[in-house]
């Protein structure tokens, strides 16, 4: 027996808008941490609710990851709306949402213009992100990265030991450094 699926559409009853809201934001956090976990990947997930409020997920320091993401090129992958609407629910986690009442109330749908969060519609609308930070740029192995055009770049300044360590080695965008080789193994057997 398997679950009825929903139209996915603007939900007008305030209830149940809240309540579909806690639970697929529950459920986006959940797979954020999985996708980390079982990929060994950094994942951050920023949310704006209808309420003001900020919700966010990250799997390291988001704003480390932050300035990761304002550092380099344009993403090698990008989805929006528009990739998702009209294809079905071709979805292959759908033993894992919680089934939901698509009640009476729900909205017809929306003109293009706000099928895409207002936020999103202004490209300049994360200007306040992009002010430079008190840190330094990921460090970059024998120059093979240039920065994006127009981001701002921090001044070389000298870090401390601890900041200069790879945290996660789950990172696929620095690759993995070690400083310092591995010495010989003792002749006689032993280690000093």
């Amino acid at each position: 027996m398997g679950r009825r699926k929903i139209e996915i559409r603007a939900i007008k009853d305030d209830r149940n808008r809240s309540v579909t809201f806690l639970k697929r934001k529950g459920g986006l956090f959940k797979k954020a941490y999985e996708l980390s976990v079982l990929c060994s990947v950094d994942v951050a997930v920023i949310i704006f609710g209808h309420n003001k409020k900020l919700y966010e997920f990250s799997s390291g320091d988001i704003n480390e990851t932050l300035r990761r993401y304002q550092y380099y090129g344009q993403p090698h992958e990008h989805k929006g709306p528009i990739d998702f609407k009209n294809k079905g629910g071709d979805d292959d986690d759908e033993e894992d949402e919680e089934e939901e009442q698509p009640g009476p109330a729900r909205e017809e749908s929306l003109p293009p213009q706000h099928a895409m969060p207002q936020h999103m519609q202004h490209p300049n609308s994360f200007t306040h992100i992009q002010q430079p930070m008190n840190s330094v740029s990921p460090p970059m192995p024998n120059g093979m990265f240039q920065p994006r055009h127009g981001t701002p770049q921090p001044h070389l300044i000298s870090r401390p030991p601890s900041q200069n360590m790879i945290r996660r080695t789950s990172s696929n965008l620095v690759p993995m450094q070690h400083p310092h080789p591995t010495p010989p193994p003792p002749q006689n057997g032993f280690a000093y």
